[in-house]
């Protein structure tokens, strides 16, 4: 009871900061559950969880910006179910004692599969009357082409992108390689260790679906690691006693792109706009959050238009710099280039006139290069991206690997004012009319062209 206590109120307390303690009670849920289905359940395990639920329950209820919620919300209905199966199990375990011992085994199987039933039945009819769902972001959890399918703007973040194996091996290192021996070992042991190796488990999987999420595997698989690690070492130390330093990692480059910003409002791609705002202390017109997505639209069709239409949509929003990250020399390939396609499909929900196939080439894939469609090459980002990089690389593109044909890129409403060493991050002033629109402007010169 004291060890349920203890673990439910670090858990109670990450539920009033992060959304994120769905995945814990879930995890504890799916543990005891397969402690029921292997037959490993004991009294204490019945305990500690009814206990770990009772209070964590409570306390999410009495939290103001989750109130009910826990009760009817499919990321808790796990936990529910599990507790009504441990009850099941507690009360098979106490009718045991009233029968003959040769149907001890039949009647808890009996006790526990009603019990099952029942939950099966219960959700089932939760869900097909529209009660309990769930939230766009379990499902993208769940399925991971969801959020690409029916929210664009929650998949576009680079955050939420599906990790590659380089990702694993630069965040953990030589944990990745230690981490699975002690998976194995954890779930042969079980006991205690068996909950470790379930986590791990299932913190892998949603790695695997977000790259934000290696953040949850971290723990996993560091301890994971260290019982690989004890393991092994505990085997060499029995035949020889040297001692092994540990390495480290040393970065041997530093880009700096970040630097020599400024004080007046910036247009930026949303992805980052948060970071710069909170860390460079900058005021922006979009940052992560998805709720304002007209606001998101309007940034995307400015990037996507041709420079006089994107001037406009720049002094409708007062903007004074606007601030685009380009890998094409650094070889970075997650820049705003590459983005340019999720902020046309995020325009395009606002802006019907703005379409995808537009920016695509004839096979309906995306260059820059050569067959690269006239919408793309007359984009505000293709130009803010590409002035002047003839210069600097000849026209080739390291991040696409591809020739580009920058030819002489003349801008009238924008005025380059910063480009970092390593091109990584350029920044453009938006010139202002003295006195008269842009319109007024755009028909003044034409008159006297």
């Amino acid at each position: 009871m004291i060890s349920a206590l203890l673990a439910a109120i670090p858990s109670a307390y990450m539920a009033s900061a992060w959304g994120g303690y769905v995945f814990l009670i879930n995890a504890i849920a799916i543990h005891v559950f397969a402690l029921c289905v292997l037959g490993l359940i004991t009294p204490k395990h019945e305990v500690a969880y009814i206990v770990f639920y009772v209070i964590i329950t409570a306390f999410c209820i009495n939290i103001p910006f989750l109130n009910f919620t826990p009760l009817w919300s499919s990321e808790h209905m796990a936990s529910h179910g599990v507790f009504v199966l441990v009850i099941a199990s507690a009360v098979a375990r106490f009718a045991s004692s009233l029968v003959p011992k040769d149907l001890v085994k039949d009647l808890q199987a009996w006790v526990i599969g009603l019990a099952g039933l029942l939950i099966l039945i219960v959700l089932s009819i939760l869900a097909l009357t529209g009660k309990t769902a769930w939230s766009p972001r379990s499902l993208t959890l769940l399925d991971p082409t969801y959020a690409t399918k029916y929210i664009p703007i929650v998949a576009s973040v680079s955050e939420h992108q599906p990790p590659t194996w380089s990702t694993y091996f630069l965040d953990l290192h030589m944990v990745m390689f230690l981490a699975p021996l002690g998976l194995i070992l954890s779930l042969q042991r079980g006991g205690g260790l068996f909950f470790v190796g379930l986590y791990g488990v299932l913190a892998c999987y949603f790695s695997a679906v977000m790259v934000r999420l290696v953040l949850v595997l971290s723990p996993a698989a560091s301890i994971l690691a260290g019982i690989g690690a004890a393991t092994l070492v505990a085997g060499v130390l029995s035949q020889c006693r040297r001692v092994y330093p540990g390495g480290s990692i040393c970065c041997p480059l530093h880009l700096d792109g970040l630097c020599g910003a400024f004080e007046q409002k910036h247009l930026y791609g949303w992805d980052y706009g948060y970071q710069v705002s909170e860390v460079g202390n900058r005021t922006v017109f979009v940052d992560n959050n998805t709720w304002n997505s007209t606001h998101i639209a309007t940034v995307g069709l400015a990037f996507g238009s041709e420079e006089f239409q994107a001037y406009e949509i720049a002094q409708d929003l007062d903007v004074d710099y606007v601030f685009v990250v380009f890998g094409g020399m650094a070889r970075f390939s997650s820049d705003d280039l590459n983005k340019l396609i999720w902020m046309i499909r995020i325009a395009s929900g606002v802006f019907p006139d703005m379409q995808q196939s537009d920016y695509l080439g004839p096979k309906g894939q995306f260059t820059v290069g050569e067959g690269a469609p006239n919408a793309l090459l007359n984009s505000l980002l293709y130009k803010l991206s590409y002035q002047h990089f003839g210069k600097a690389t000849k026209g080739f593109d390291f991040a696409r690997k591809t020739q580009v044909n920058t030819g002489d890129i003349v801008l009238k409403h924008f005025e380059e004012v910063f480009t970092s060493e390593n091109w990584v991050v350029r920044i453009y002033k938006v010139r202002k009319a003295d006195n008269r629109d842009a319109k007024m402007l755009n028909a003044i010169e034409s008159a006297f062209l």
